[in-house]
């Protein structure tokens, strides 16, 4: 719907941020920036007609999705001072700052000659638009799952049928360590978590705090559910960031802020999570960084490549430096031509008729995607992290060691600069054997 200016004289400045508060309160913190974002709707804006009212040629103005970047350092006078001038009306009740790192950023709307003034400023690093992104996955039928027989598999499995396998792992799979699942909520009764998934922070309070899609509840569920997880005792964090399959990047950001706050407030915890991302989006500046930012605090980010058949290098998170990103194969280890490829590409996981946990009743059901693939690759760096420890803790250390551990040459089809990587868990053991635990899937 379109955004009621309260009234005439006022309608310009309601359609600016007061960014000016925002500028003192930063200051008075004495807090370094790297990055000022601010987002909004595209909707138009609509205005009444009076003759008090005047904007040049133009009779309503179009609010104009952003996210403004500052170099690193604190705010300048400069800055401060076109802040001031460019507003000086109460910040809009919308606005929101969050704080990753070094990565700071908050939301907020801006006429054309505004958006204008913040690009031509040297401080400003990047503006664009807030882009919309969304969950990627098909409803089959069927049930039961063999991505995890795929990770402690050297070799192609040798039957099709993907509800007949087996997974070889080490009986600690993922104690101690915790799941931040950005997604469309989590089913957080379903029995095969076993009171382990627990609900973290949801960015759309407008709405009830639930899985609205079962896409998350799916991917919580190859992380860690008892019969389709990979870190079978990693406890679970719901982190809400869609509505049914809608997001944008300003969400995004919001759900990562919250969870990096929430792992670093505990002494610990970043060397014992990972933030698993199955969504995308066009490329963009500021959810690189912020993930990357992510990273540079220790924690471990694992994305999905994106199904939309071309390089992963055309979207984020996938695209973010850092991440660890995930493509998908199919059970005979050949990825589908729906999944992204290319140098951004980490490794590859089952992604194509995945069996998990289903918002519906106690069932599973079959999805395909990326965001299958990443869950798997999730779970096992919570599996990792619980069996070798704190040689593990650092997120380069975690992905050099999933690429170690990975089987070489076995996918075809890989796709252009892709790594022939395809996750396994070293059949359960550590380099001196362990206690491991062969089962099969069974309801």
């Amino acid at each position: 719907m379109a955004y009621q200016a309260p009234n005439t004289l006022q309608a310009v400045e309601d359609c600016k941020l007061t960014l000016a508060r925002f500028a003192q309160r930063w200051v008075a913190a004495e807090i370094y920036l790297e990055t000022f974002q601010l987002v909004l709707s595209e909707d138009p804006i609509s205005f009444p007609q009076n003759p008090s009212f005047r904007l040049s040629d133009h009779s309503k103005l179009r609010a104009i999705n952003l996210i403004q970047s500052l170099e690193k350092g604190r705010i300048p006078v400069s800055a401060i001072a076109m802040l001031k001038r460019i507003v000086n009306q109460p910040v809009a009740e919308h606005t929101q700052m969050f704080g990753i790192g070094s990565f700071h950023a908050y939301t907020g709307e801006f006429d054309d000659e505004v958006v204008a003034e913040i690009e031509a400023k040297d401080e400003v690093v990047s503006v664009e638009p807030d882009r919309e992104a969304s969950l990627t996955a098909l409803v089959e039928t069927g049930n039961q799952p063999w991505g995890l027989a795929s990770i402690s598999s050297r070799t192609r499995l040798a039957s099709n049928d993907v509800d007949a396998q087996t997974y070889v792992y080490d009986a600690g799979a993922g104690t101690g360590t915790f799941a931040y699942v950005l997604d469309s909520g989590i089913r957080i009764s379903y029995p095969d978590f076993e009171g382990r998934a627990i609900r973290g922070h949801n960015v759309w309070p407008e709405v009830a705090f639930d899985d609205d899609f079962g896409h998350g509840t799916h991917v919580a569920g190859t992380i860690a559910s008892r019969r389709s997880g990979v870190a079978k005792n990693a406890t679970i964090l719901d982190v809400k960031t869609t509505r049914v399959v809608y997001t944008t990047t300003a969400k995004i950001i919001e759900a990562l802020d919250w969870s990096v706050q929430n792992i670093t407030d505990t002494p610990g915890r970043a060397e014992r999570s990972v933030v698993s991302m199955s969504l995308a989006t066009g490329v963009s500046t500021a959810l690189n960084t912020a993930v990357d930012a992510t990273t540079g605090l220790g924690v471990f980010v694992v994305v999905g490549a994106g199904n939309d058949g071309q390089d992963a290098s055309t979207r984020s998170p996938a695209s973010a430096p850092t991440a660890f990103t995930v493509g998908a194969i199919a059970i005979n280890n050949t990825r589908p031509t729906w999944s992204n490829f290319g140098l951004s590409v980490d490794v590859f996981a089952a992604g194509l008729d995945v069996r998990s946990t289903s918002l519906y009743q106690d069932g599973t059901e079959l999805l395909s995607g990326t965001s299958m693939s990443t869950p798997h690759v999730a779970g096992l760096a919570l599996y990792l992290k619980a069996l070798e420890g704190a040689a593990l803790d650092a997120p380069a250390a975690i992905a050099a060691r999933i690429r170690a551990l990975a089987t070489k040459d076995a996918i075809a089809n890989v796709g252009a600069g892709s790594p022939n990587l395809l996750a396994d868990n070293g059949n359960g053991r550590r380099w001196a054997p362990s206690p491991s635990l062969k089962t099969g899937f069974t309801p």
